[in-house]
């Protein structure tokens, strides 16, 4: 393990475990974070690093961040279908599936 002090307004510290290559940063206003599977190289940068704290959100924390919740495909399909029939309506279909001018031409066709 190795912990080192970084010169930076948003962070304190930071240890690497190079066995578990688990990257542990403390903050100056008390939190801490643990980052897991990050190489060597990340942590040396982070510590060379002209503005560490700029460093450590762009390329650690912008990296950690957790994805996107999975949204079941049969809710996906749903929600979709609701978009789908508020823009037809919003366009002026009518009911026999025509739009509004469509069923004004075919009217005045008639006379």
């Amino acid at each position: 393990m190795e912990c080192v002090v970084i010169k930076s307004r948003l962070l304190a510290s930071a240890a690497y475990y190079p066995q578990s290559r688990k990257l542990c940063v403390w903050f100056h206003n008390g939190r801490s974070a643990v980052h897991d599977n990050v190489e060597e190289g990340i942590f040396r940068n982070l510590t060379n690093a002209d503005s560490p704290g700029l460093y450590y959100s762009y390329y650690i924390a912008g990296r950690s961040l957790p994805s996107k919740p999975k949204v079941p495909l049969s809710r996906r399909i749903a929600v979709a279908s609701v978009i789908s029939l508020g823009m037809i309506f919003a366009s002026g279909v009518s009911e026999a599936g025509r739009t509004d001018k469509a069923a004004v031409v075919a009217s005045s066709d008639v006379h």
